[in-house]
């Protein structure tokens, strides 16, 4: 959730992804109705230039407020006057307590957004968030929001199985960003986290990290065939209601993007998705 900028207190936890530590932030949910694969860095001279303005014209663009687009919104800008934090406005962190959202015509939305990366930031302890934080040590915002960029936008979807994996497989002890790529980019170069997430976190937890690591390319095999084999089970059988989307189930949201992504399985019954992962676990028990 972009948010106005806000004094950073050093109490030994951060509050927010948003917001780590008063040198950078993450804009990446603005505007709220921007295209999911836009870029912070995408035309990023144009950037600069439009959120500078926006800063400058704030006055003026409200009392001729217009509507926003999905590449840009005139409530976005830089916050401060040395260009190191970008988010919005028209927050009440920006004025004073008072919301101006709702000029946008997106108030609402713009108040509710929370990325994935950030409710499984927040839910780290302050020890891990400080392991992952390092991997964005000496960025900018624009390149700490951006998803091509910054290594920690792309780990964070995996989850706390793998996250917590490789925070005790480096024993604690942050790494280089570089570093970080080099040994765990398979992660996302290689894997899917929508389709991998979820069976990674579950082989990790029998077998640990280093089965993983040592052969990438063992796992992609093994989920390749085990889908392969339930998506002809699945086309066989019918299911019986109540049938739910998969997302609204009491599973993880890990297993639903598996079976959402991995098998096209958006809405089933739970006694289904109970027998989908008792077979799946067990073909976890044989992986090695």
């Amino acid at each position: 959730m972009t948010v106005g900028a806000r004094k950073h207190e050093n109490s030994g936890r951060f509050s927010s992804l948003c917001f780590p530590d008063g040198k950078k932030n993450c804009f990446y949910c603005c505007p709220p109705i921007r295209d999911p694969e836009a870029d912070s860095l995408d035309q990023l001279a144009e950037k600069i230039r439009i959120f500078r303005l926006n800063r400058r014209n704030l006055p003026g663009n409200r009392q001729n407020a217009g509507e926003i687009r999905g590449d840009s919104c005139w409530g976005l800008g830089f916050l401060d006057a040395e260009e190191k934090l970008i988010g919005c406005l028209l927050h009440p962190h920006q004025n004073q307590g008072v919301d101006l959202r709702h000029a946008t015509g997106y108030r609402s939305k713009c108040a509710g957004t929370l990325c994935q990366e950030a409710v499984v930031f927040s839910r780290l302890n302050p020890v891990r968030q400080q392991f992952y934080l390092a991997l964005s040590e000496g960025m900018d915002s624009f390149h700490y929001s951006s998803r091509r960029a910054n290594p920690l936008m792309k780990i964070l979807p995996w989850g706390a199985p793998v996250l917590e994996a490789i925070f005790f497989f480096e024993q604690g002890r942050p790494l280089a960003r570089m570093d970080f790529i080099s040994r765990y980019g398979f992660f996302w170069n290689e894997l899917n986290y929508r389709l991998d997430a979820w069976l990674a976190g579950e082989i990790i937890k029998r077998y640990g990290l280093k089965v993983i690591i040592a052969n990438p390319r063992k796992f992609l095999d093994f989920r390749r065939r085990l889908l392969s084999r339930l998506q002809q089970k699945i086309n066989k059988k019918a299911d019986n209601p109540p049938i739910l989307p998969v997302h609204q189930l009491s599973i993880p949201l890990e297993f639903s993007r598996l079976l959402k992504f991995g098998l096209n399985l958006w809405e089933a019954s739970a006694v289904k998705v109970g027998k989908l992962q008792e077979v799946i676990l067990q073909e976890v028990e044989r992986f090695t």
